[in-house]
């Protein structure tokens, strides 16, 4: 059987699940599906295309770097500067992947090795 992850991104209730939750995790639920999914049962398949996908996290990285600094001050400002660097790095990453669609299964290769500049 496959794995179907079902994200609840409310951070507002009590956390019933392994670890503590604060701002910026998941509860992530785990259900079983019977039969897995296959090409032929999953219909979004056909129109996806993962090299799209990585562009657009290429575009996001740039409206990262190019986006304003708000009229905040103190801690909530270094929390403004941590967040975007992390959303740079990770749309970044995301937007220099290799990007493979087979049988249904969507695969990113990311080189994460120094480079040798």
């Amino acid at each position: 059987m496959a794995a179907l992850f079902h994200v609840n991104s409310s951070l507002a209730a009590a956390h019933t699940g392994g670890g503590p939750t604060h701002q910026g995790w998941y509860d992530a639920q785990v259900y079983q599906l019977d039969p897995a999914p296959s090409p032929s049962n999953i219909i979004f398949v056909s129109s996806f295309d993962p090299h799209e996908m990585v562009l657009r996290f290429r575009e996001r990285a740039e409206a990262v770097q190019r986006r304003g600094l708000p009229p905040i001050e103190g801690p909530e400002r270094q929390r403004f500067l941590d967040a975007a660097r992390i959303d740079f790095q990770d749309f970044a990453m995301l937007g220099d992947a290799t990007a493979t669609l087979e049988d249904g299964i969507l695969r990113l290769e990311i080189d994460l090795r120094a480079s040798d500049s």
